[in-house]
């Protein structure tokens, strides 16, 4: 179940901050880059899932990170959203969107 949604945000971030799974999955560090996988790790957090479990479904994609950055992530975002309130505003509007086993 935390697949799904794992795998609904991704195409979420990447459809918001107009990039492909491949860049945000990638080992840049360039700051669109950056901020996209920050979001999605941020939205998992949201959703519940555990750090580890967010290390594992980022790892399986094929991108590396510790328990730090994630951490790191989680704080930088919700620095942004109390900031920025378009930030909370697509926050929300994601967090609201029906999953595929919503609609069965």
């Amino acid at each position: 179940m935390k697949t799904e949604y794992f795998d609904k945000y991704v195409d979420d971030v990447c459809r918001i901050f107009r990039i492909n799974k491949r860049t945000l999955f990638s080992k840049t560090k360039k700051h669109h880059a950056s901020r996209a996988r920050q979001f999605l790790i941020y939205l998992c957090s949201l959703r519940k899932i555990p750090n580890v479990y967010i290390q594992t479904l980022l790892s399986e994609e094929g991108y590396d990170v510790g328990h730090s950055t994630i951490i790191y992530s989680i704080k930088n975002v919700r620095e942004r959203v109390k900031a920025d309130k378009d930030y909370d505003k697509i926050i929300n509007s994601v967090l609201n969107m029906p999953t595929t086993n919503d609609l069965a």
